[in-house]
């Protein structure tokens, strides 16, 4: 399904789904059981790069970063198999990333993801699990796309 997407075009409303598990079995919630026109597949921009700062016990500060390894992209890539293999969902292809459209109404990721810890939280999903969470995902991502109702 991931090489069926569109390709990203810089469409305003969609924002880059960090490669992690959760972020990944959102977008594949949203394109098999939403629609796969509110998901994008773009080549990412790589090397990425890992920043760290250190703060001593005498306070002294030292910023570093560096390129991920290719073992550090293979270990997350792994961790996110976890929760795509509980949907039945394969990994997207290595070097891409995912732009998803945001639902009606929310402009930035913070609100999307604000709305999705919301929407999560009232129905008490525990999201400890990869099935449990894939169950979670599924149940409270889909309503987030449903149309606006009128408001008299």
């Amino acid at each position: 399904m991931w090489d069926q997407l569109k390709r990203d075009t810089g469409e305003d409303g969609f924002i880059e789904m960090p490669l992690d598990g959760w972020s990944l079995s959102i977008a594949w919630v949203v394109a098999t059981e939403v629609s796969p026109e509110l998901l994008r597949l773009r080549r990412g921009s790589e090397p990425w790069v890992v920043r760290e700062t250190i703060t001593d016990a005498k306070g002294v500060t030292t910023k570093t970063s560096r390129p991920v390894t290719d073992a550090e992209i293979d270990e997350v890539r792994d961790c996110a198999s976890l929760n795509l293999n509980a949907l039945g969902a394969p990994l997207p292809p290595r070097g891409f990333v995912v732009p998803l459209k945001l639902p009606y109404g929310l402009t930035s990721a913070s609100e999307f993801w604000s709305a999705v810890e919301r929407a999560a939280s009232e129905d008490g999903f525990n999201y400890l699990r990869p099935e449990t969470a894939a169950h979670a995902f599924r149940t409270v991502v889909p309503p987030l796309y449903s149309p606006p109702r009128n408001r008299h």
